[in-house]
């Protein structure tokens, strides 16, 4: 599960913890930055003990969606229905 946003991408997270740090859902931690390289929104998902991760390009409206839902059950929610669309 990579989706690359160009050849040489490198993920770097958002400075902000409170973004940076969107949540988890169903077993899977969410981190939100950007490629180094090109610049393009990435969410880093990956499982604890780095059994799997990966990364995939997001959109502006998709992380000020899941940042503006406040209630960790909901963002929960949403971030695992995400997810689970991509498999």
């Amino acid at each position: 599960m990579t989706d690359a946003c160009c050849p040489n991408q490198a993920f770097e997270r958002h400075p902000n913890d409170e973004i940076a740090d969107i949540g988890s859902a169903d077993g899977v931690e969410f981190t939100i930055g950007h490629c180094k390289s090109c610049g393009t929104k990435l969410i880093h998902c990956w499982v604890g003990g780095g059994i799997s991760e990966g990364l995939e390009v997001i959109s502006q409206e998709f992380e000020s969606r899941i940042a503006a839902v406040s209630d960790y059950t909901k963002r929960q929610e949403l971030l695992g229905l995400w997810f689970n669309r991509l498999s």
